[in-house]
């Protein structure tokens, strides 16, 4: 999260400013793990306990440049291990006393992991002048955590929904993952959320067989999280779900000189693949 009377408040129990948070459970020191809000600063992660009052004992800092890599839970959406390097030399924090391995069960994983990735290779060209790629690995370690085995939410986090007949699940774009169908491959081999199938596929329609030309892309925007807060303080409805809908509307439309709007209204989006069980307001529209 990213809310800014929530971050000044654990900013005052880390000492300085923080860029964002989240109340995770975190196994140190090979224990069965505590529950303590993993704060990203500038040049460290903090681990500041449930008062927000004071940071974890003698593992509440931790420099970027101790972490030697990140390894990804492939059993569930939530766990990852940070492997951390503590004789890294005397650019790094020296009280750290959590071990050699900090395992995190985080429910927004992969915006956790994106933004300590982007740190990670700012401080090493802050500190050593190099241009390093984050290093990053996949392997199955929820194990690890015994006592969140037991928790219900594992039990959902190990249901698989398998995509659909001639679908593919491997798509995903700033924390979120979906499917597409089989052909889809991102522009460029970038990461901007844009999907092109270059050869084009058939399907049945009302006992029809049509060919769906080739060059078809799907585009996929996520903004940065908001605040309630943040959202009320707009006076000219920029962040009203309708203004914003209208505003892709148009970008989408202003090209064309002939179409038709078949859906255009509110929905309610219920549930996901990631088993959250909020409900948001949407808007959909359907242009031909």
């Amino acid at each position: 999260s990213t809310d800014v009377v929530i971050l000044q408040c654990l900013g005052k129990a880390c000492g300085e400013a923080l860029q964002m948070f989240e109340r995770t459970h975190v196994v140190l020191r090979g224990d069965e793990g505590t529950k303590c809000y993993v704060c990203i600063g500038k040049h460290c992660i903090f681990f500041v306990t449930q008062e927000m009052d004071q940071l974890i004992r003698g593992c509440g800092k931790l420099s970027y440049l101790q972490i030697e890599r990140a390894v990804t839970d492939t059993s569930t959406k939530r766990f990852f291990l940070l492997e951390l390097d503590t004789e890294t030399g005397e650019d790094v924090a020296d009280d750290w006393d959590g071990g050699y391995r900090v395992l995190i069960d985080s429910e927004h994983r992969d915006v956790l992991l994106h933004r300590i990735g982007m740190c990670w290779q700012a401080e090493m060209m802050f500190r050593k002048y190099q241009v390093r790629k984050f290093p990053q690995a996949k392997a199955t370690i929820g194990a690890l955590l015994t006592e969140a085995r037991s928790n219900e939410q594992d039990a959902i986090d190990l249901l698989k929904v398998e995509p659909f007949k001639g679908y593919e699940e491997d798509f995903r774009h700033r924390g979120y993952t979906f499917f597409l169908r089989q052909g889809f491959k991102p522009r460029a081999g970038l990461r901007t959320g844009n999907f092109i199938h270059d050869d084009g596929w058939e399907v049945n329609y009302q006992a029809r067989t049509m060919q769906v030309p080739a060059g078809v892309q799907v585009t996929a925007h996520v903004s940065d999280p908001e605040t309630l807060m943040e959202i009320s303080k707009s006076r000219t409805g920029g962040e009203d779900i309708r203004t914003v809908a209208n505003r892709y509307k148009k970008d989408l439309t202003c090209h064309l000189d002939q179409f038709y709007m078949l859906v255009n209204g509110p929905y309610m989006k219920k549930m996901n693949r990631a088993g959250d069980i909020a409900v948001w307001d949407g808007w959909e529209f359907f242009i031909r």
